[in-house]
């Protein structure tokens, strides 16, 4: 494909000539827009024989690597660390919340599930991964 747009863009013969004008110019279009992109990114490399270019892009980039890891990455890592914590620590009595919204108080805590009680005297068997934070932390945080 790139010798076909090599040798149309670059020689005087016409290698798409048993193609419908609107296969050529979608072809055409392709190819500028792949060489818009190439162009881009060879225009953010720094250029030959200007100080210090290559140490700065490299400086920028591993800025923005940085940035990246301490306001996205790391509060995310810190927020699934928490929440694992959590769901270890659940005990019989503790009141939480499911990821449904559902309110209920802990009846019976096994391995990867817990059975809690809803209002009405209601039981339900969830995953552990379902409950999503106890009682106590929301009544905090609606205090704020």
């Amino acid at each position: 494909m790139i010798d076909l747009i090599y040798a149309f863009t670059h020689l005087s013969i016409d290698p798409l000539k048993h193609l419908n004008i609107s296969t050529k110019n979608r072809i055409i279009t392709k190819h500028n827009k792949t060489m818009n992109i190439l162009n881009s990114i060879f225009l953010m490399m720094p250029q030959e024989g200007s100080e210090g270019g290559g140490t700065q892009f490299i400086i920028m980039i591993l800025l923005m690597v940085v940035v990246f890891y301490f306001f996205m990455i790391r509060p995310q890592m810190k927020k699934t660390k928490e929440q694992k914590q959590f769901r270890e620590g659940l005990k019989k009595g503790d009141k939480v919340i499911t990821i449904g919204g559902i309110h209920g108080k802990i009846l019976d805590v096994k391995e990867t599930t817990i059975l809690i009680e809803t209002e009405g005297q209601g039981r339900l068997k969830v995953e552990k991964s379902a409950a999503a934070m106890d009682t106590s932390s929301q009544m905090a945080e609606q205090k704020k």
